[in-house]
């Protein structure tokens, strides 16, 4: 399932681009689940982090499609944004928010088709490689597994330590858990996952990941100590 949100104030041109992206499900094997909006604000105002990809048109009536991206990209760095126009040349302000791509009106399904290949492909490799979380600060973020050292509880919320930063989170770590690989990310102790892929050593009931030095607990000791050596086994 891929979540798409089309932003457009024409009401025929949502209807087209929404059809002429039904007709390309059985070509991609997927399913687009396609939400509307009639202008940069409503989807602002009730913006979920459940969207995958968006269509916005620039040329909005009393708004700007560029400035729309903008606050979009304050709350959601890495949603696919494609931008419709009427005209091309208006497109190349796209890369100062980050656009994949854009279409130009009226929508053609052939063009649409090879753009949708590249999206797709885009797609399929976030939706693998990433977790989305919700800040603290209400910023939708999608970081990457790879990139992810360790993540540990603070009370009712988890700290995602990355190589990119510190992200923080009102969630459980178990359902955190869920969602990462599980021969990668093993339990140190009951209120911290590691990424085995970061651990430097092992020394008595600590393990070292960069400078720091994180304690093991005799519970999970022997299922941490077990996962790490058929962890180097595998690499």
């Amino acid at each position: 399932m891929i979540n798409v949100a089309i932003v457009d104030d024409c009401q025929t041109d949502i209807e087209t681009l929404k059809e002429a992206l039904l007709t390309l499900q059985n070509d991609f094997s997927v399913e687009f689940n396609i939400f509307q909006f009639q202008s940069g604000t409503s989807l602002l105002l009730n913006y979920e982090s459940k969207y995958d990809l968006i269509f916005l048109d620039i040329e909005l009536v009393n708004e700007n499609g560029i400035q729309i991206a903008r606050d979009l990209r304050k709350i959601d760095k890495t949603v696919i944004i494609i931008f419709v126009t009427n005209v091309a040349k208006y497109a190349a302000e796209g890369y100062e928010v980050d656009a994949l791509d854009f279409i130009v009106k009226p929508v053609n399904k052939s063009a649409l088709k090879l753009k949708m290949s590249r999206i797709i492909s885009r797609l399929h490799k976030t939706k693998s490689d990433t977790i989305i979380i919700k800040s603290i600060q209400d910023e939708v973020i999608k970081l990457s597994i790879e990139r992810i050292m360790y993540v540990e509880v603070d009370d009712h919320y988890v700290i995602f330590h990355t190589t990119d930063g510190i992200f923080k989170e009102y969630q459980s770590l178990k359902q955190i858990k869920n969602q990462l690989p599980e021969k990668t990310f093993v339990y140190c102790n009951r209120g911290t996952l590691v990424n085995l892929s970061y651990v430097k050593s092992i020394k008595k009931d600590m393990c070292l990941i960069n400078d720091e030095s994180i304690p093991i607990s005799r519970p999970q000791k022997n299922n941490f100590i077990n996962a790490y050596v058929e962890f180097l086994g595998g690499e």
